[in-house]
């Protein structure tokens, strides 16, 4: 009996311990693995035995999900479900599904992307009926609840009444405060507010985000990135917020609320019927601290518009290159801690502050390089070594690093803006005659004797590591005799503006025989002509690029000039761009021509180039195939971008041609710009043989295959 005893125990503890396992989650606090491609017991234990939806490791009682990058959906079907943030979980994406420690994730490489798009069909901001009201949501949750190294895409919250119709890509309610990071939040639309993110009573810590392309559709809507409202209190730091569009607040629309930015950048964002292309404050009191505002426009205010006893603190920040003003009260006020500020505009338009009360600089113009990669998680506009801005903030307050994450300060005051310069300035070199003679020497950098000229200057700074700016000591056209040196090394080159600094291949069009210039290490040309270059069988490397060729590996930054008049035969009359990185700027090429592939610029193979605040007209491409008139990106995987431009009335004779554009490969991303008005025995104003295309807020005149 005794044993009977014994074995009837064993045989109930088997039994309730078989019970036990077969109801218990399988995590009841932890770690759980998400891989959509994983192929295990899917129950979120490793890598190998990986939830392949995001939903169930959300639903499970994890404190920590690691995910592996691929494309995860809230629901198959149901407009109305979000991805859901608790307190006490964090969601960390970026894994290759190998890793054993956080610190080993790459959330850049192994891009993790939370998707609304539930039928995978979207093409830009089409196909989206379908697509989900929100894709990550959160209600009443604490700064515990963590999402961190994910692009949130194809929210279109466009249903009827709250929050269905706000926060497309995310929506914040109920006094949330999650902790955010490492996130792109891009392609996200809402009908009322926030395309990107509404924050609604809450303050979220957001910290190294992207905001792109994010958008609102209904006139009167409130910001296209970012709309904050009802007493909500956003903390962003290392954030950059650019091509974003709404009625008012293209970046984001304060209403009632109270957001505080530290390394902050603002740029191509548009309010393009209504205020505040950046920033609309609506009786809200933000702060700003080191943030830059660069190349954002609106009806009125392209910059910063403050309504409604608005209240804003404003120190270290940079507002320029906006349209329609830089910065504009309205029954509003700026705050008396406010100081050390670089405004463009004057008067009404700077806020009405005053040039050198309190440190702020108003009237000039920072002399910014274009928004790009300067490392660090956002892109950022770099100062520029003669920038006003350098070493002319208040070190009270300041960050301790910059947008980037490079210490502050660097020279003993910190910059005004986002942007820590912590470049070593090289000599200046001043040209002083219009002669293009080269005896081997600048002799201006020796004192006392003067004589320099610009074919002098870049041989010189090609032989000095480090940064060397050219500068000229008057107004001079220069008329070439051949090809100017290849610039090698890093090289900045001042002119006087365009109409008074002009570099010519010579006196008249077509009738020299060299291009002007080529890149084969970095040059940034602010202010300057360059025209009448031709490459008609005598061109160093190939009859490419007849104002400018920009080699392998080659950086172009091109501001506030004109290439015009410019003639390569077999492509890019004015400017030729081969793998290299170029970025245009409030630059206009015009009368440019070529019997090859791009009138007026190409770019090839792996390059990337950005066109902003630019006009192309007048070009020409006689190519009786598929040439263009303007703009050609062809032969390789190269990413063009335009924004805020006008490319209009360019001829081509190419059959399967756009007179504008044609788009053979890569990726051509186009943003509040215009194409029309096009010419020649061609298929209109855009051609697209092949590549992606995505286009927002974009008039393109013809229709059909002419309309890309």
């Amino acid at each position: 009996m005794k044993y009977l005893k014994r074995a009837l125990f064993v045989l109930i503890c088997t039994a309730l311990l078989l019970t036990s396992i077969g109801t218990t989650p399988a995590h009841a606090a932890g770690l759980c693995y998400v891989n959509d491609d994983a192929g295990g017991s899917d129950n979120g234990t490793s890598w190998t035995d990986a939830y392949t939806d995001l939903q169930d490791a959300i639903a499970d009682s994890c404190t920590e999900i690691w995910v592996a990058q691929g494309t995860y959906k809230p629901h198959t079907s149901t407009r109305t479900v979000s991805f859901n943030l608790e307190s006490g979980t964090a969601i960390y994406g970026g894994f290759a599904g190998t890793e054993t420690l956080l610190s080993e994730r790459d959330y850049k490489t192994n891009v993790t992307i939370l998707s609304g798009d539930l039928n995978g069909d979207d093409s830009g901001f089409t196909n989206n009926s379908e697509n989900t009201y929100n894709v990550v949501k959160s209600s009443g949750v604490n700064n515990t609840a963590i999402l961190d190294g994910f692009t949130i895409t194809g929210g279109n919250a466009n249903g009827v009444g709250f929050p269905n119709n706000i926060g497309g890509g995310m929506f914040n309610g109920s006094s949330s405060s999650p902790t955010l990071a490492n996130l792109i939040i891009q392609g996200n639309s809402a009908s009322s507010g926030g395309g990107g993110m509404t924050n609604d009573s809450s303050s979220p810590t957001l910290t190294n985000i992207i905001f792109s392309g994010n958008q609102t559709v209904t006139l009167g809507a409130s910001g296209g990135g970012l709309y904050n409202r009802n007493n909500s209190s956003p903390t962003l730091t290392n954030v950059t917020l650019k091509n974003n569009t709404s009625t008012t607040g293209g970046g984001i629309y304060n209403d009632t609320s109270s957001p505080t930015l530290a390394n902050v950048t603002f740029s191509g964002n548009t309010a393009p019927s209504g205020d505040g292309g950046g920033m609309y404050n609506y009786a809200s009191s933000p702060t700003l601290t080191n943030v830059t505002f660069s190349g954002n426009s609106a009806t009125n205010t392209g910059g910063i518009h403050n309504t409604s006893t608005s209240d804003i603190t404003l120190k270290n920040v940079i507002i320029a290159n906006n349209t329609n003003g830089d910065c504009y009260l309205n029954s509003s006020t700026v705050n008396a801690a406010s100081s050390n500020n670089l405004i463009e505009s004057t008067g009404s338009s700077a806020c009405g502050l005053t040039n050198g009360v309190n440190g702020n600089i108003i009237g000039a113009d920072p002399d910014l390089l274009p928004l790009a990669d300067n490392g660090g998680a956002t892109e950022t506009f770099a100062l520029q070594l003669s920038s006003s801005a350098l070493n002319a903030g208040t070190n009270t307050g300041c960050p301790s690093t910059d947008q980037r994450g490079i210490s502050r300060p660097q020279n003993g005051l910190c910059d005004i803006g986002a942007y820590e310069s912590n470049a070593q300035p090289g000599p200046t070199f001043v040209v002083n005659t219009n002669e293009d003679s080269n005896d081997g020497f600048c002799d201006n950098f020796v004192a006392g004797v003067s004589d320099c000229t610009l074919r002098e200057a870049i041989t010189y700074t090609n032989t000095i590591a480090g940064t060397d700016t050219i500068t000229f000591a008057a107004n001079y056209t220069i008329t070439l005799s051949s090809e100017l040196p290849n610039v090698l090394d890093t090289l900045i080159i001042n002119g006087n503006g365009a109409s008074n600094t002009i570099i010519q291949a010579n006196a008249n069009p077509n009738t020299a025989n060299y291009r002007i210039i080529a890149v084969i290490g970095n040059l940034t040309l602010n202010n300057v002509t360059l025209r009448h270059g031709v490459c008609n069988g005598f061109c160093s490397m190939g009859d490419i690029g007849g104002g400018i060729l920009v080699q392998s590996g080659g950086t172009l930054a091109l501001n506030n000039s004109v290439i015009s008049a410019n003639t390569a035969n077999d492509g890019g009359g004015g400017l030729y761009s081969i793998n290299g990185v170029v970025t245009i700027t409030n630059t206009t090429f015009t009368s440019n021509s070529t019997s090859g592939l791009g009138g007026g610029a190409a770019i090839t193979n792996q390059g990337t180039m950005t066109i902003s605040n630019s006009t192309i007209t007048n070009n020409t491409s006689s190519n009786g195939s598929a040439g263009a008139g303007a703009i050609r990106n062809i032969a390789g995987i190269g990413t063009l971008n335009i924004y805020n431009s006008t490319i209009a009335g360019n001829i081509s004779n190419g059959a399967n041609s756009g007179a504008n554009i044609t788009q053979e490969s890569g990726t051509l991303n186009l943003h509040n710009t215009i194409l029309a008005n096009s010419s020649g025995t061609n298929l209109g104003d855009c051609r697209q043989i092949g590549g992606t295309i995505t286009a927002t807020n974009t008039l393109i005149e013809s229709s059909g295959v002419g309309a890309c």
